[in-house]
């Protein structure tokens, strides 16, 4: 039995970490903190809560630019905390715990114990669909890992009950159970949910997190197609065609990179729109940081060799090729550096070079796969879009598409890279 800290209510909600070795750091900085979080006012290394040897815990803030709250009142000092208390760092509430069996937690490692999953709730996005007000989007998630299946409920709104029993954040899942949220009953036989009438309502054979941590291609790629998904997809295609208000789109691809970086399938929601258009603007300037240096550098070549008297064929064409490798190094780079800047919301993050290379070293071959995807992708729109007067729909709707699938990609390779290091 361990004491837990539980992100309640934020962006990295559902996010624990367990209070081992005395102490954790809470922030977003991911070599130096143990929870790490997504929230854009969180300070790199934000608070530390440390276990003493009596059992007390106490929680001090790191001089933080926004400081750390608990009960709603800024503390200056080390403060005691108890199960009963809340903890607020930005806009991230945070609770103690005290769960049985519960597995060791910190911040992305923890998602990579995952060996399946299944996600319940309202949200079209999960696996296991229950279409009933009381069911909160997210609701709760079954966990296979390498010691054995879990339930999770997701912070809902009217709770989750394991064999009658109304449970708190994550416990031991046996086989031969019940699990019910809001009179809706399932049988869970140690692989897969069954109705009371004997129907399989979701099985891990088709969860949605794999062995390694990644989500399957074929579920990311559906996730516009899924219902409310649709109509985001929609707005994000025709906000992402007009000068300026672009931005919007920019800034929610970037928000799309942070649900990739937790592991989410869903799209996030158009909401805060001035913080979209802000992160938005730093999005577009690191890719025009990266791409107009070798574009312009790119034509300045194609210009030089085009005014030089009695170049041939073959001479123009390598006199171009230190543009075109710094222009495919640059774009090589870029979706990583959108992941670095996405995590910790600091746009230096990403522009730190050596990191960046490291990060995509320590997952080559899935970064390629995600990069060979997203060639494949923008050659089928491109290929659509030739058709006659529909071709132009096409485009404008598919290149948003492939902006949603390869934040969520990239999204997950950075995660991947981060646990590999």
């Amino acid at each position: 039995m361990t004491w837990n800290l539980e992100v309640q209510d934020g962006p990295s909600r559902g996010k624990k970490a367990a209070i081992t070795g005395g102490s954790v750091t809470i922030g977003r900085d991911q070599s130096r903190c143990s929870l790490v979080l997504t929230d854009e006012k969180v300070s790199r290394l934000h608070a530390r809560v440390t276990l003493d040897a009596s059992g007390t815990i106490t929680i001090e803030d790191q001089v933080s630019t926004h400081g750390t709250f608990v009960n709603g009142k800024e503390i200056n000092a080390a403060v005691n905390i108890t199960e009963d208390d809340s903890i607020t760092i930005g806009d991230t509430h945070i609770v103690l715990t005290w769960l049985p069996e519960a597995v060791p937690a910190g911040g992305i490692a923890e998602e990579n114990q995952y060996i399946s999953a299944i996600t319940i709730g309202r949200e079209a996005s999960n696996d296991l669909v229950i279409e009933n007000p009381e069911v909160s989007r997210s609701h709760a998630r079954l966990e296979r890992r390498a010691d054995g299946y879990y339930l999770s409920d997701l912070d809902s709104s009217h709770g989750t009950r394991l064999n009658g029993q109304k449970i708190s954040g994550t416990v031991a899942l046996p086989a031969s159970s019940w699990i019910n949220i809001r009179g809706h009953n399932f049988f869970f036989n140690g692989e897969k949910l069954v109705t009371e009438q004997g129907a399989t309502a979701a099985s891990f054979a088709h969860s949605t997190i794999s062995k390694s941590g990644s989500m399957a291609l074929l579920d990311i790629i559906s996730i516009p197609f899924k219902g409310r998904e649709a109509l985001k997809w929609l707005l994000g295609s025709i906000l992402s065609v007009i000068p300026i208000i672009s931005f919007f789109a920019d800034g929610y691809r970037y928000k799309i990179y942070q649900n990739g970086l937790t592991g989410s399938l869903a799209m996030p929601e158009w909401e805060d729109w001035k913080n979209l258009f802000v992160k938005g603007f730093f999005f577009f300037l690191v890719k025009a940081i990266y791409l107009l240096p070798p574009s312009f550098l790119f034509y300045f070549l194609i210009l030089m060799a085009a005014n030089s008297p009695g170049i041939t064929p073959g001479l123009f064409f390598a006199s171009l090729i230190p543009g075109i490798l710094l222009l495919i190094a640059a774009t090589l780079i870029l979706p990583i550096s959108w992941g670095r800047f996405a995590a910790s919301g600091n746009f230096g993050d990403a522009f730190q070079f050596s990191a960046i290379i490291s990060s995509i070293k320590a997952v080559l071959n899935q970064y390629l796969s995600a990069v060979a995807v997203v060639i494949g992708l923008w050659i089928f729109i491109g290929l659509i879009s030739l058709i006659p007067f529909i071709g132009f729909v096409f485009s404008i709707m598919g290149s948003f598409f492939i902006y949603i699938v390869s934040a969520m990609l990239f999204g997950q390779v950075y995660r991947q890279s981060q646990s590999s290091a």
